[in-house]
Formats: structure tokens, sequence, C-alpha cells
């Protein structure tokens, strides 16, 4: 088998396909794993990339993909109460495997203090950092604060196109190119950072009122932004400004200029 300079686990998502984007940019080998790998034709596969089927929670396919392959990038997700398990037990499987395959460097993408919530979905993400920096090889943390395409989701909650607000909360929203830029400088230069666990936030901090107010202007739309809440543990974190990262300025793309491309 042909060897790779990088196995993306989880390539075919949002972050993924932005990292597998960004490693083949630089002329990297790079291998793709994913549950369901897209078609020659399809429009969420990056040409230029190797793809595998394979799932970590099961352990399918995980020996062949990472046969040859030098680092890994980790960009799975799961944010429903099924899919945690890809997190936790996934991670687990994979980091093993990937001990035993002779990867050299492992990094997992994750969320800025998410070990400072009871949220569940945050749980899993923070078992799923503790797998990794206990596991048998050189491997980084990546806490990134949201993605900009994550925010958008909160300015058009209301019906009939009108913009929403969430009360109380702040937003550093980061380009899912950055943070992917980020991860392949992690996986391929092991004196990139020191520290075993990275922040990175976006260039500018905004309120959610003004974010749906540069949603509604990219737009065309007039209107009143709806305030809403945001209940429960996830509303809470959002409230402290826990989601921030104020003194880890490494976006380069602002909300506005991304709505613009958008």
């Amino acid at each position: 088998m042909a060897e790779a300079d990088l196995l993306v686990v989880g390539g075919t998502g949002l972050a993924g396909r932005a990292v597998v984007a960004a490693a083949v940019a630089r002329g990297l080998r790079v291998r793709v794993l994913s549950r369901r790998p897209p078609g020659p034709d399809a429009q969420g596969r990056i040409t230029g990339a190797e793809y595998r089927a394979g799932d970590i929670r099961t352990g399918a396919g995980l020996r062949e993909a990472l046969t040859g392959a030098r680092a890994l990038i980790d960009t799975t997700n799961g944010f429903g109460r099924a899919d945690r398990p890809t997190l936790t037990d996934g991670a687990r499987r994979l980091t093993e495997a990937a001990a035993a395959a002779g990867v050299e460097r492992a990094v997992v993408l994750s969320i800025v203090n998410v070990d400072r919530s009871s949220f569940g979905y945050y749980r899993a993400k923070a078992e799923q950092e503790r797998l990794y920096l206990g596991a048998g090889l050189s491997a980084r943390v990546v806490r990134a604060t949201q993605f900009h395409d994550f925010v958008a989701t909160f300015c058009h909650l209301a019906p009939f196109g009108l913009a929403t607000a969430i009360r109380r909360v702040r937003f550093q929203p980061i380009a899912v190119e950055d943070v992917a830029v980020v991860l392949v400088d992690q996986a391929l230069d092991p004196a990139a950072a020191p520290e075993r666990t990275m922040v990175i936030g976006g260039p500018l901090a905004h309120t959610t009122g003004e974010l749906a107010a540069l949603w509604q202007k990219a737009r065309g739309r007039r209107g009143p932004v709806i305030p809403v809440p945001l209940p429960g543990q996830l509303g809470r974190f959002f409230r402290a400004g826990l989601n921030l990262a104020p003194d880890h300025r490494a976006g380069t793309v602002t909300f506005e200029e991304w709505l613009a491309g958008h």
C-alpha cells in the first residue's frame, strides 16, 4: 500500500473537507477515512485525495487506512446522543490502532473550554481529548471557537426570514478554513507549538445582535432582530463567555467577510 503523509478521519464533514483541501493544496499525500466515502463525481470529494471506507466505532477498515500513514487528523463529530460513541469508543479504538501502526503524530479538533460544561456533547468531546492525550503516541488537541457556519444557524431560527439573537451571548466565530490550516500545521510539525492543547479563536467577538444585523445586511433584508433564549447547559456555557478566546485570536476571516463569500 502506498504511504500517506496524512490520514484525515471524518474527512467528509465540514471541518474534515477543509482539512483535506488544505493538505492537498500543499501537495501532501492525503488519505480520507469515512463511513460513507463520496463517489468519484460527488460534490464533496476533494480531487487528489484517496478515500477509504471505515468505521472507527467498530474498527472496520482502520488497519488498512492507517498502514503507511505518518500522521492523522481527527475531525469526527457526534452531536446527537446516538453518535457520541464515535467520539469516545471511536477515539479509543482509533488511537490504539494508530499507535500499533506506528503513526508519528495525531491531532484532534475540539472546542474551547469543552471540559468546563456538563452539556452531553461537550462531555463526550472532553473524553475524546483525554483519550488522545493519554494514548501511546504524540498527540495534540486543537480547541477552536465556534465556526462561522455554526453561528449563522442561530441568526435565522425565526420564521419568515427574520433574524434572531440569543440573549446575553457573544460569539468569536472562526472560519473553518483557518482552523484547517492550524490542524495541518500541527500534524506536520511537532515543534509548531509546545503545548499539548492549543486554543484558537476568530479575529473578532460580537454580540449575537451584532451578528444577526450583519447576517441581515448580507442578505439585503430589513426588520427586527428577535431575541430568543437558549436554555440548558449550553446556554449557561455561552452566557458565561466560556465559548470565547480573546487572548488567542488566530482566525483571519471575519464573520462579515465570511457572509460575503456565502
